[in-house]
């Protein structure tokens, strides 16, 4: 666990944040392609955008975007936040996933060097954007994300990782049999699902890279940070009457911020 960065040279905070740019412009693709991907397999349609090797187009004018407008947050900034050919706006979401990403590498490098730690860390907080941002927009956190992401947890503290491997092993059933127990009781109670299972695998990955005892504190302020969301989601008009709200970014913030301060 990382409580407060240290000195390190400029340099290694530097080359973190311009990876973690490269990475939150990845992470982006991931958001925006996997969902369609996996909705037109449920389906059995026919897909048409690969999720890596496809060209970025505008989601207006699916113009498909030159080299110079594909740069992380430097061409948002000089286009303005527009499409260089329909002038569509380019949603915000992009330049704050990669700008998100780019401090969170930075400051883990700070704090850790170019370490073991931070790789993996890194690879933490990169699934848990990419899981909050399906989450906001789908109400959906993928398998195909949690399980594998579960498994690495578990991969990466067998060797010398955060925390000892048997604390892993807990955490990883802890979240899994809380949060799925947590749902099938407010299932039964409120006559519907109210809390999906795939918050429970995410709990289940969570304790898998960052042990037992984050469990608590990480449910703790996923609750706070959802009833936050959703106060002010009903004291807003325009979002009085939206799909109800997901927990899965709660529990991302809540995992980022346990890993980083205790």
């Amino acid at each position: 666990m990382i409580s407060s960065p240290t000195t390190s040279p400029w340099w290694t905070t530097a080359f973190a944040g311009f990876v973690g740019l490269c990475v939150g412009s990845f992470l982006n693709v991931v958001i925006h392609r996997l969902p369609p991907l996996l909705f037109a397999r449920a389906a059995d349609e026919t897909v048409t955008e690969g999720l890596c090797f496809s060209r970025s187009r505008c989601n207006a004018c699916r113009t498909a975007i030159a080299a110079r407008d594909n740069i992380p947050l430097l061409s948002y900034v000089l286009l303005r936040g527009r499409c260089r050919r329909c002038h569509a706006r380019i949603s915000l979401r992009y330049p704050i996933v990669e700008g998100s990403v780019a401090l969170l590498f930075g400051y883990l490098a700070a704090a850790k060097g170019l370490s073991y730690t931070t790789v993996g860390l890194g690879a933490l907080f990169a699934c848990l954007v990419v899981l909050a941002a399906i989450d906001l927009d789908h109400m959906l956190l993928p398998d195909v994300i949690t399980l594998p992401l579960l498994a690495a947890g578990l991969a990466f503290n067998a060797g010398p990782g955060l925390v000892a491997f048997p604390a892993a092993a807990v955490g990883a059933a802890m979240g899994l049999l809380f949060l799925w127990a947590v749902a099938l009781v407010a299932k039964r109670l409120a006559g519907r699902e109210a809390l999906g299972f795939g918050d429970a695998k995410l709990l289940a990955a969570v304790g898998a890279w960052l042990g037992f005892a984050c469990i608590v504190p990480t449910v703790l302020i996923a609750i706070v940070v959802t009833s936050a969301a959703m106060l002010g989601a009903r004291s807003c008009p325009r979002l009085r009457h939206t799909s109800p709200m997901p927990f899965g970014p709660g529990l991302a913030l809540g995992a980022v911020l346990v890993a980083l301060y205790t």
